[in-house]
């Protein structure tokens, strides 16, 4: 899913927030920001909730639905 990988990216250096800072938010391993970034992750929908939450933007952003 490379549209989320990039757009994850894309709300992570918008809002200045490193890897590490995302991982230590969504208490996951130091890594898996970077797995998603370079999509060779999926997070399940638990995660991907938590993720727009913490970017403050829409789940659709996320995965290419809405602009």
């Amino acid at each position: 899913m490379k549209i989320f990988a990039e757009r994850l990216k894309l709300a992570r250096t918008e809002r200045g927030i490193s890897q590490r800072e995302l991982c230590r938010r969504l208490g996951v391993s130091q890594n898996l920001v970077g797995e998603y970034e370079r999509a060779e992750a999926i997070p399940k929908i638990d995660s991907l909730l938590a993720i727009a939450q913490e970017l403050d933007c829409t789940t659709d952003f996320l995965v290419g639905l809405e602009d």
